[in-house]
């Protein structure tokens, strides 16, 4: 299963109240959320890269370049 968020469709005041009026007034749209499934018959695609952990975080400073 993979999820794609979508903010842009929240970020635009119209869009954002065609949405909260498809929902029938449940609340107030922050998020749109694409479900959907891989075809099992196709090549997996490839992992998104990723920084290591100590690159993003850390705890009480400021990283250095």
């Amino acid at each position: 299963m993979a999820v794609l968020p979508l903010s842009s469709v929240v970020e635009v005041p119209a869009t954002r109240e065609i949405l909260r009026r498809m929902l029938a007034g449940a609340g107030y749209p922050m998020l749109v959320l694409r479900f959907g499934l891989a075809d099992p018959d196709q090549a997996p695609v490839p992992g998104t890269p990723r920084l290591p952990a100590e690159r993003t975080t850390w705890p009480g400073q400021i990283p250095q370049p």
